[in-house]
């Protein structure tokens, strides 16, 4: 997850659903999908969450509420044209009118 192994909100969910079962070996095919490799520090480990027991249908409940809460952030890339153009204008106004903008 830190070390980008997870590419997506699901496997981390999957993750923390099935983290308990242990590929048996490191080229296991399953590996992501019914086990996982070995931590590559068992020190770092927390143990306070695995094997959940939840369907692949509860998972993606969880992921489709976890993509519910948001902080407003979004991309310039992801904005239409249209909102990213007022966007611009509204924060060039603000620079415009700021004291501390130089004018």
């Amino acid at each position: 997850m830190h070390n980008g192994y997870l590419k997506s909100l699901k496997e981390v969910v999957h993750f923390y659903n099935t983290r308990d079962h242990q590929c048996s070996s490191p080229n296991d095919p399953g590996a992501r999908f019914t086990c996982w490799p070995a931590p590559e520090d068992a020190d770092n480990e927390d143990t306070t969450v695995g094997a959940l027991g939840l369907s692949d249908s509860d998972e993606n409940d969880i992921v489709a509420f976890l993509k519910t809460l948001t902080d407003g952030y979004m991309p310039v890339g992801t904005m239409s044209g249209k909102l990213n153009a007022a966007i611009q204008a509204e924060a060039a106004s603000l620079r415009r009118r700021s004291p501390h903008s130089g004018n």
